[in-house]
């Protein structure tokens, strides 16, 4: 993913007139601050350490050993290179070239290089490929900078591109199957941390590798994040947004993970003959993103700054229960129904468990993932 956002980064650089040194740098380092895991793990640690902020990591990463001496020697300022990257620094306390290369890379490298692989390992024909790499190219090719913001020499290519990201967010990031893996993942995280494993130290938040995490956890959880959790886990119950309550719907929206983690508790209270990692309720995080640039089209004499929206099928918004083949019996999905239908979702509410795995196409899932 590195090496695509600095493609991206290279490109742009020179169709701007960017830093490109400095530029390519940013691209390049822009995931170095996260702890293992990434966000999942951070939603993980965060219940040991509340003040955990991986940007704190940021600049003593960057700036000491080889790595720092290896940028300095390629000319780059570091401190400015920190900077771009370190929420630490508000916008308002950016220059103007370090806000833009910020937004540049978040805005249009990052997501661009996501999508990049996400075609890349789909299952499209040939020609939808090439069709797709075609929008790619339009888009990126027509980002430019007017008055110190994003701009864009072809509306239709932003349009293009976002509609690509749409689709491709609701195969991917709102998959069923990909939200249980990331709940299983999360689970086999913390178990490693109890068990004395992982120690929660500076090594683990800024040494240790996915890898180094993946291999504490307990045996079965990493069998089934390498066989594939749909082969594991079963759908008992399956909820739209629509047939949620109110207060579902609040504690969805203020708080996703200490809702889901009350839900898992209190279900998991009502179930004692169910194992610990085997019971899991999930809800697909909001993928919803939007790009402010100008637009500055040929034939424009007043480019004019607009939002556009890209955000994933409504449909894909499932509130899922999923249950370890072994312990999921005519009794567990009765509780489990009974208990959401009492709590969490109107009361002449049906599941749909099997649609939620037969209507996706798995087998994008599992060359994606």
């Amino acid at each position: 993913h590195l090496i695509r956002t600095m493609a991206w980064g290279r490109a742009i650089a020179e169709n701007c007139d960017f830093d490109a040194p400095l530029f390519e740098a940013a691209c390049g380092l822009h995931d170095i601050k996260h702890i293992p895991l990434s966000h999942a793990g951070e939603q993980i640690l965060r219940r040991y350490l509340p003040d955990l902020d991986h940007d704190r990591n940021l600049g003593r990463v960057i700036t000491s050993g080889k790595l720092g001496e290896a940028l300095v020697d390629q000319g780059i300022d570091l401190s400015r290179l920190v900077r771009i990257l370190d929420d630490q620094f508000h916008y308002d306390e950016l220059t103007p070239e370090e806000y833009i290369l910020r937004q540049t890379l978040r805005k249009v490298c990052d997501t661009g290089a996501y999508l990049e692989k996400d075609i890349e390992y789909s299952d499209f024909s040939p020609a939808a490929k090439e069709r797709a790499v075609k929008i790619l190219a339009s888009y990126r090719n027509s980002i430019t900078v007017h008055n110190g913001e994003l701009a864009t020499l072809d509306l239709d290519a932003v349009r293009a591109f976002l509609g690509l990201r749409s689709l491709f967010l609701s195969e991917y990031p709102f998959h069923p199957v990909g939200v249980l893996g990331t709940a299983v993942a999360g689970f086999g995280f913390e178990q490693a941390i109890k068990e004395g494993k992982l120690k929660l130290d500076k090594r683990l938040l800024i040494e240790q590798v996915d890898e180094d995490v993946l291999s504490a956890m307990p045996t079965e959880v990493q069998m089934w994040l390498a066989q594939g959790v749909d082969r594991h886990f079963s759908p008992v119950a399956n909820f739209k947004k629509c047939q949620l309550r109110p207060e579902a719907k609040e504690g969805l929206a203020l708080n996703r993970a200490e809702y889901l983690d009350r839900l898992n508790r209190t279900l998991s209270a009502k179930l004692p003959e169910i194992p610990a990692g085997h019971l899991y309720v999930t809800w697909p995080e909001d993928y919803t993103k939007s790009i402010r640039l100008y637009d500055c089209s040929s034939g424009k004499e007043r480019p004019q700054f607009v939002q556009l929206i890209s955000r994933p099928s409504a449909t894909r918004l499932d509130l899922a229960v999923w249950v370890h083949n072994d312990s999921a019996s005519n009794r567990v999905r009765g509780v489990i129904l009974d208990f959401l239908r009492n709590e969490v979702v109107f009361p002449d509410s049906s599941s749909s468990e099997q649609s939620l795995v037969n209507n996706h196409d798995d087998r994008f899932f599992r060359r994606a993932a």
